[in-house]
């Protein structure tokens, strides 16, 4: 259950990115969406991919043994958090890479421990 949730929100991390530069790049995008977007949507759901982590990952391990999935997974978390901080461009692009290293990451974790 952890694990599905981790790759739910991580996925809807790529998707929200993926759409947000659709939108503004395609002109639709307003200011006000940006904002909230920039200021709201993506520190939260920064926020619930680590809690989802931290409850999945260490829990898990502790079942498994391997160390490679909560890795590769703070390495995806770590991405999201620089990306808050870089240009447009950047920030989709690495919300992309990292939102999907997290869904691998999640992904393996389950295949561990079930």
């Amino acid at each position: 259950m952890k694990d599905s949730l981790g790759i739910l929100f991580s996925g809807i991390c790529v998707v929200h990115c993926l759409l947000f530069s659709l939108f503004v790049w395609g002109g639709v995008g307003s200011v006000s969406f940006i904002a909230l977007s920039e200021e709201f949507i993506h520190p939260l759901l920064v926020l619930i991919v680590f809690i989802i982590g931290l409850i999945s990952f260490p829990s898990s391990y502790k079942i498994h043994k391997q160390v490679q999935p909560m890795a590769i997974g703070a390495l995806g978390f770590i991405g999201l958090l620089v990306a808050l901080m870089m240009p447009l461009v950047y920030e989709i692009l690495l919300t992309i890479i990292s939102g999907t290293m997290l869904i691998m990451s999640h992904l393996w974790n389950y295949r561990l421990t079930n």
